[in-house]
């Protein structure tokens, strides 16, 4: 058999077929399916399909045509890194989208303003992310950072759903509470626009853990946030006199 299906899940594509139709009892393309499926040229994936898995069709050098359903917006990683049709779905800026969710960007600017219209970010979209802009019409939700070692894709997704409740409803007091607890994840993230929109909240950083805060920016070499912390701590007075510092150290 061509496809290896599980509970409707195409595990594999043992196939050499250069026009492929997935079948319609597939509800979802496993991770890997068709990589390096060479003689592939066209796929059709049927509207049976709700998502796509991690390089699905990574490195089919010859897949120039795919028919992809306009609902689905469950992305794994690069699912179509390596084909030409992804290239062909590429903006001059070096935005690769589909179906409104931002599956690559292969650009080299150090800033970046994600594009109107994207209502999600894949995942390893932004793999050396850079400074990120986003527009309002962003589902934070759907946010997972990249480059993320220090916290898992779980904790990532977590924190963008806050981030987007917090935008939207300031005085809920759950997320006001989840933020605070994970502030350092904010300021891993390295978006400087949501960092100064949380500083300028007054919520979340006080005069006790600004030093923390700064500290823990300089371990992970974020220095745009450190900047931005320590320039917010000036603007806030928040440096004692050199007599107060030591009569707190000595305990005096």
């Amino acid at each position: 058999m061509d496809f290896e299906i599980e509970n409707g899940v195409l595990k594999k594509y043992h196939g050499s077929g250069r026009a492929v139709t997935i079948p319609d009892n597939v509800t979802s393309i496993g991770k890997e399916a068709f990589r390096c499926c060479f003689a592939l040229t066209s796929v059709i994936i049927p509207d049976s399909v709700t998502s796509i898995g991690d390089w699905a069709f990574n490195g089919c050098k010859n897949l120039t045509d795919i028919v992809i359903p306009n609902d689905i917006s469950d992305f794994g990683a690069n699912p179509f890194s390596g084909t030409p049709w992804i290239e062909a779905n590429t903006d001059d800026e070096g935005f690769a989208v589909v179906n409104h969710v931002l599956l690559d960007y292969i650009g080299d600017s150090e800033e970046i303003i994600i594009p109107d219209g994207i209502v999600s970010i894949g995942k390893w979209a932004i793999r050396d992310f850079p400074l990120i802009s986003f527009p309002p019409a962003i589902a934070y939700n759907n946010i997972r950072f990249t480059l993320n070692k220090d916290f898992d894709d779980e904790q990532a997704l977590a924190l963008g759903e806050n981030i987007r409740k917090f935008f939207d409803n300031p005085e809920d007091t759950k997320v006001v509470d989840y933020l605070k607890e994970n502030m350092e994840m904010c300021i891993f993230i390295d978006n400087i626009e949501v960092l100064r929109k949380l500083l300028d909240s007054g919520k979340f950083v006080t005069k006790k853990n600004i030093d923390k805060l700064i500290q823990y920016a300089i371990d992970k070499q974020k220095h745009e946030a450190q900047v931005t912390l320590t320039n917010y701590k000036e603007e806030k007075g928040w440096y004692e006199d050199t007599e107060t510092a030591l009569k707190k150290k000595f305990r005096l």
